[in-house]
């Protein structure tokens, strides 16, 4: 593998000859010559790969294999070979291109004088019969080649892109939501542009790429649904999100040696109390490529002690002498290795999907993101909404509850070029604020709530709210130095409506995702997992997993899973949401509303909660009440229109048929019930089910419930 190589070149394929392979390799590499470079291979699990490995590798090239479930993806098989890449610049192109000996020493040299720009070729369609062979024998000169190729047009992009490792980190490479073909280079393109980088089609006659024929990728795609469906999918995506950066939740193409994407930032003074709320929910974001400094500025109290407690790598702790609030931040943003700096202080809770959502409003030509937020009461748990407003200097100046500070994400190189003023003991952030958006910085609203704001006494808006104000005065009196009253007039009018926000949420909404997250001595909580998992993986020890209810599908090929947890902290709950997401429901009840409530009616709430969907609903919900007294176990009732298919079976039945209510239950047909020991026992005796039930024909339906303790 060549040392610190200036370009790398990744091809992707799947299932593919190795013969065109070799050919592509070689095209590649005759026109790397004299240049430190990598061919990089990503193989997006081809089914026979027998000798791929030596014969790419013999002719110079890394192999890269990547298991997959079998769907082709353009986007992650580039971006799987990007993530091994060590060149200062990328190129992406396919196996059935050729190019000509001068294309890539052009490109590098147009990347090394305008590396903020991406590079394409328009591509040259070769009829059938040429082919890399009759290229690399001298049947065909490139003479030949280039009187009998066709022009493609642009729109497609052309199969090849090239641009710098700095972009690739920033956007995350190609979106790998989207399959087969179709859409991924242009998406990639428009993004960059939506960062700034210019788009360069390379008008050059020494520099050519050719399309070997083949039949079509795209009809044999549209010979499927699956395959219409993944390409309706990749236009949509191409068409209707407007975001430079994804992959925010999962990114398989990420460089092992790439920087985090973001940095957050806390500035923490004798706040010991609140900093693990405020930590723990930035480990709790669904966005995990993060690095969090917390700069401890002189605390007294226990702050080093809380922040020793935590253990992740992300985290930095810098201590230093008391020097104010706008110097530990600054001090943050010369430390920082993200691109984007978030903003979080050190009483605040950041709600989990706020760096997701705020990555994901970054675009046309935003420097960062901002978004709503909720103040609540520490000792009350009163709530106010603030959805803030369009961010302009005329809402700073003359609107209210405009933009929260550790609501911001900007890129870092913004705070080095505007820092924060570090004479003002109070009201920097304000300050920053009126000189960025006076600089022409651009933010965008996120729509979403992204922060839970703590009011409580200690903050600098209850203990020094004088000099904060005198602070807000100066900065706003320089800001309208230059105005004059006509202006200041004109700028005032009608500030509700120019600056107002659409937040798709009402409070009543609002509350039932922003309560459950607030902390732990305002509100009890439940939470509710549904999985569907294949069978083979569905193991659990009862004692870590306090399963409610567990489906088998009719299929025996997958099941469902469902877990209930009562008194979940919010560490726990941060945990689950960052791991299960859209499969979680959480439940919270507010400490004063759960004083005035009985322990019977906390039960029954407890119980009418399923969200179990099916025929046996009811059937689950009466033998959650019926075993409510018994003791742990795993719990089986088998359905069978053949109940004497099960008499053979060497295993205690349970009696429970005597107080059923058939019509609550919603079945028809009769139930056995039997206790067993273990999970595994109850697949064993599913099992032995099966075998005797096939002799009558008779396919029964499972349902387990396992009762943790």
């Amino acid at each position: 593998m060549p040392k610190n190589p200036e370009i790398s070149i990744v091809i992707g394929f799947k299932d593919w000859g190795l013969d065109r392979l070799s050919g592509a390799v070689r095209s590649v590499k005759n026109s790397l010559k004299g240049i430190n470079s990598e061919i990089i291979i990503s193989d997006y699990g081809s089914s026979s790969t027998e000798g791929y490995r030596e014969a790419l590798e013999q002719l110079g090239a890394i192999y890269r294999y990547v298991e997959t479930d079998g769907v082709w993806s353009r986007s992650r098989a580039l971006n799987a070979g990007l993530q091994i890449a060590s060149g200062e610049f990328l190129v992406t192109t396919d196996a059935d291109m050729v190019f000509s000996e001068s294309t890539f020493p052009k490109i590098l040299e147009f990347l090394k004088a305008d590396p903020f720009a991406s590079y394409l070729l328009q591509c040259r369609d070769l009829p059938e019969g040429i082919d890399h062979a009759h290229i690399f024998d001298g049947s065909v000169d490139w003479n030949a080649i280039e009187n009998a190729s066709r022009l493609r047009p642009r729109w497609g992009m052309g199969g090849m892109i090239a641009f710098s490792r700095y972009a690739y980190e920033l956007t995350r490479g190609l979106d790998e939501r989207m399959q087969i073909y179709g859409g991924e280079d242009i998406d990639l393109a428009k993004r960059l542009l939506r960062i700034g980088y210019k788009r360069v089609w390379i008008e050059d006659p020494a520099v050519r790429m050719y399309h070997v024929w083949h039949p079509s990728s795209r009809a044999l795609a549209d010979d499927s649904e699956e395959g219409r469906q993944a390409i309706a999918r990749n236009r949509d995506i191409h068409l209707n999100d407007p975001s430079v950066i994804r992959n925010l939740k999962e990114w398989n193409g990420r460089p092992l040696d790439a920087p985090p994407l973001v940095t957050v930032a806390i500035s923490t003074y004798n706040r010991a109390e609140y900093l693990t709320d405020s930590i723990n929910s930035v480990l709790g974001q669904t966005f995990k490529d993060w690095e969090l400094i917390v700069v401890d500025d002189g605390s007294t109290d226990n702050t080093l002690e809380v922040l020793s407690s935590f253990n992740d790598p992300r985290i930095r702790i810098i201590s230093q002498e008391n020097k104010g609030l706008a110097c530990a931040r600054n001090r943050i943003t010369a430390e920082a290795r993200g691109k984007y700096i978030a903003v979080h202080d050190d009483d605040d809770i950041m709600l989990p999907w706020s760096l997701e959502v705020r990555l994901q409003a970054i675009s046309n030509g935003a420097h960062g993101s901002y978004g709503g937020w909720v103040d609540y009461d520490n000792r009350t748990g009163q709530r106010f909404y603030n959805s803030g407003k369009k961010l302009s200097i005329e809402s700073l100046l003359f609107n209210r509850s405009t933009y929260l500070h550790p609501t911001l994400l900007v890129e870092k190189a913004v705070l080095k070029a505007i820092p924060y003023d570090d004479t003002m003991r109070s009201g920097s952030d304000f300050n920053l604020a009126v000189r960025m958006v006076r600089a022409g910085i651009k933010l965008n609203h996120s729509t979403q709530y992204v922060l839970l704001r703590r009011l409580h006494e200690g903050q600098i808006t209850n203990s020094d709210s004088a000099l904060q104000k005198v602070s807000g005065f100066v900065t706003n009196f320089m800001a309208r130095g230059t105005m004059i009253s006509s202006d200041i007039a004109t700028m005032r009018e009608d500030r509700h409506e120019k600056d107002k926000v659409a937040v798709p949420f009402n409070q009543d909404q609002a509350d039932s995702f922003v309560v459950p997250f607030m902390p732990d001595h305002l509100v009890r909580r439940s939470a509710d997992i549904s999985l569907e998992l294949p069978q083979e993986n569905s193991q659990f020890e009862q004692d870590d997993y306090p399963i409610s209810s567990f489906w088998i599908s009719e299929d025996e090929r997958s099941v469902e899973i469902n877990v209930h947890l009562d008194n979940v902290p919010l560490p726990d709950l941060f945990e689950l949401y960052k791991t299960h997401g859209e499969a979680l429901a959480v439940y919270a009840t507010e400490v004063t509303h759960l004083e005035d409530q009985a322990q019977e009616k906390r039960e029954e709430m407890r119980f009418t909660e399923s969200h179990i969907a099916g025929p046996f609903q009811g059937l689950e919900n009466w033998l959650v009440s019926r075993l409510h007294n018994s003791p742990s176990g795993v719990y089986l009732a088998v359905q069978c229109t053949a109940k004497h298919a099960l008499e053979s079976l060497a295993i205690d039945e349970i009696d429970f048929s005597a107080n059923m209510n058939r019509n609550l239950c919603g079945i028809k047909d009769d139930f056995k019930f039997y206790r067993l020991n273990s999970i595994e026992r109850a697949f064993t005796f599913l099992s032995e089910i099966k075998n005797c039930t096939e002799m009558f024909s008779a396919k029964p339906k499972h349902f387990i419930l396992v009762k943790g303790k």
